[in-house]
């Protein structure tokens, strides 16, 4: 028996990159594919996305911390950009939006071909009740990830939030930190796809291109606030908006 996964991550309102990730998973034809969070803020389109999510049925969608902060949440030191970003993403979703969002779960635990495997978004941490939230950002050492994903019980953590791979190993259990699928210095979205088979994975990393003029002329065109710095800081400063072409 083997069980085939699709993973991929903080898609960040990137309707093409979503599109090019639908292409990857007719492709792969895996058995199971997984959100791992974050899949508004940052692009201009968050209500495509998410209807395009809410039509994947059989797929697993869970919330990031941009998730959180479509309900309401806020880390400390927030500027005044990001809320006027947060908020223009608000004002795009309809009350359909919001009740999906809060239906997604925060994390996933799959046991699959003897292996025990965690998805989440990012690490865990209670907030007073029952109720969870994010950690702050920290590195991803042997030790820190067995504290914050509870290390031991699982023999593999796919987790997003970092944007960029990261590999983490403790003593039984493997660690991996995705790319994102929205974001970046290329268009390329991420993906990752997991082959489970008699106890053991295999785990290879992925991209398929996608038109990326379709993203910045949708930016510019909707005037989503705080654009000028998510190109740079978010998408490799390869669009300038004084000619409308993508950065040499």
């Amino acid at each position: 028996m083997r069980t085939r996964l699709l993973l991929f991550t903080d898609i960040h309102a990137n309707l093409p990159a979503l599109e090019g990730i639908q292409a990857a998973v007719r492709e792969e034809s895996p058995d199971m594919v997984f959100h791992l969070g974050d899949a508004v803020d940052m692009g201009p389109f968050p209500a495509e996305v998410l209807d395009v999510l809410a039509s994947q049925t059989t797929w697993v969608c869970l919330q990031g911390n941009h998730e959180q902060f479509m309900f309401g949440w806020e880390r400390d030191g927030t500027d005044e950009l990001e809320l006027q970003h947060r908020a223009w993403t608000r004002s795009q979703l309809a009350p359909a939006h919001f009740h999906l969002m809060r239906g997604w779960p925060l994390h996933h635990v799959l046991n699959a071909e003897g292996l025990r495997v965690c998805l989440q978004h990012y690490a865990l941490v209670p907030t007073g009740g029952e109720t969870l939230t994010f950690r702050p950002y920290f590195e991803p050492t042997a030790t820190a990830m067995e504290d914050a994903f509870s290390g031991g019980s699982f023999d593999l953590v796919f987790y997003g939030h970092l944007h960029r791979p990261v590999f983490t190993q403790s003593p039984g259990t493997r660690y991996y930190a995705l790319m994102s699928s929205g974001t970046g210095r290329t268009a390329e979205a991420a993906y990752t796809v997991v082959d489970l088979a008699n106890g053991q994975a295999q785990v290879c990393h992925k991209t398929i291109q996608y038109d990326d003029q379709v993203l910045f002329t949708a930016m510019e065109h909707r005037q989503v606030p705080a654009r000028e710095f998510l190109y740079q800081a978010f998408y490799g400063g390869r669009f300038t908006p004084a000619n409308g072409n993508p950065a040499e």
